[in-house]
């Protein structure tokens, strides 16, 4: 789940719009293109390189000759994961309306990009409900992800592991910084959210994508002090417990959350610890 947290609080904006309008319900494309607008916004302050897509225009015979009904996407985000040749697309609708995308019907130039559905739900402040879009009103959101493309399986398991065992060999991924260790094990609509980050990974290739070449940099520059398996409580969820120590000097410690199902690990949730003597 995606929120924006500033100050410890919920990210709270305010809907724009002419003040004869303020008050009256939103129609489905208002709601819309609130959230793509908040979206923007966030991504704004997390200096996250993202803006608009922006719809090309089609001459009357392009519209005649191509007969495909195409869907464009609502986001486009530019160096994703760092990467200078790399791009993803987000289609964003309102929670509940959901979006069944026929790859033929994508753009051409996105097909070999990550793409992604975002949901946003919002808590109007005025109203005190949720899902409530008023015109003018104060809001709350957050958002989930759905990955499109690339298309993506299951893999066979290599064997039947215990939760404890996911843990386990997710630690042993880390102290070896070998993310080929974890690939047959995570469910291909993996999810992995950070408190440091806003936006959320929504597949198992995104993951994976990202860990190579968040473990190329370790290499390059090892700053992990120490690595082991936790968990939460008596019976709570297994967890990874990584410390790292910053460019300054400082020792940070996060524990990598890892909740499993079925033999496959189905998400993870990285949360700052205050684990001082760890």
């Amino acid at each position: 789940m995606m929120k924006f947290i500033m100050n410890g609080e919920p990210y709270v904006f305010q809907h724009t719009c002419p003040p004869q309008e303020k008050g009256k319900p939103m129609n489905d494309e208002e709601k819309r293109r609130m959230l793509i607008d908040n979206l923007l916004d966030i991504y704004n302050r997390c200096q996250m390189p993202a803006n608009r897509y922006k719809v090309p225009k089609k001459s009357f015979w392009q519209k005649v000759i191509d007969f495909r009904n195409i869907v464009y996407p609502d986001i486009c985000i530019n160096n994703f994961h760092g990467s200078n040749n790399s791009k993803a697309y987000y289609y964003v609708r309102p929670l509940g309306d959901r979006i069944d995308i026929n790859p033929t019907t994508l753009p051409d130039e996105i097909k070999s990009s990550w793409v992604k559905v975002i949901y946003g739900s919002v808590f109007c402040l005025e109203q005190q409900k949720p899902d409530v879009y008023i015109k003018g009103c104060h809001y709350a959101a957050q958002y989930s992800s759905e990955a499109i493309l690339p298309v993506q399986n299951n893999y066979n398991l290599p064997k039947m592991l215990t939760d404890k065992e996911l843990a386990e060999k997710y630690v042993e991924t880390w102290k070896k910084l070998d993310a080929d260790i974890i690939v047959p094990f995570l469910d291909k609509d993996f999810h992995y959210s950070s408190d440091a980050v806003f936006d959320e990974m929504s597949s198992r290739d995104e993951y994976i994508d990202y860990l190579k070449g968040k473990f190329q940099h370790l290499q390059e520059r090892p700053t992990i002090a120490r690595i082991e398996l936790g968990r939460n409580g008596e019976d709570g969820e297994w967890a990874a417990l990584i410390k790292q120590i910053l460019n300054d000097g400082t020792p940070i410690v996060c524990g990598f959350f890892i909740k499993s199902e079925h033999g496959r690990i189905q998400s993870i949730e990285v949360h700052e610890m205050d684990l001082s003597d760890f």
